[in-house]
């Protein structure tokens, strides 16, 4: 099958991947999971540290808010809100 620079990208093992659970809130219709994400590595760090790079922080970590109900109405559905933040208002 054909893989474009994307595919390639996509499934290229990142070292730096990793997610750590801070804390858990129960409620009597949903648990809320909040995790510290770190996606990836976006570009070399010895880079950055050597040019006028475009970011100050090579490794992306993000909180997810993972929600998940008691009772599941639509078993095959999700929903995804991706908001806003930078490394000066996260």
């Amino acid at each position: 099958s054909y893989c474009t620079p994307l595919d390639d990208y996509v499934h290229k093992p990142d070292p730096v991947f990793a997610w750590k659970r801070i804390q858990v809130f129960p409620y009597s219709t949903h648990t809320i999971h909040i995790l510290n994400m770190t996606s990836q590595q976006w570009f070399n760090s010895i880079l950055n540290k050597n040019s006028n790079s475009f970011s100050s922080r090579s490794i992306w970590w993000h909180y997810m808010i993972i929600t998940v109900p008691k009772i599941l109405k639509r078993s095959q559905t999700a929903f995804l809100l991706i908001s806003g933040g930078s490394n000066n208002n996260p």
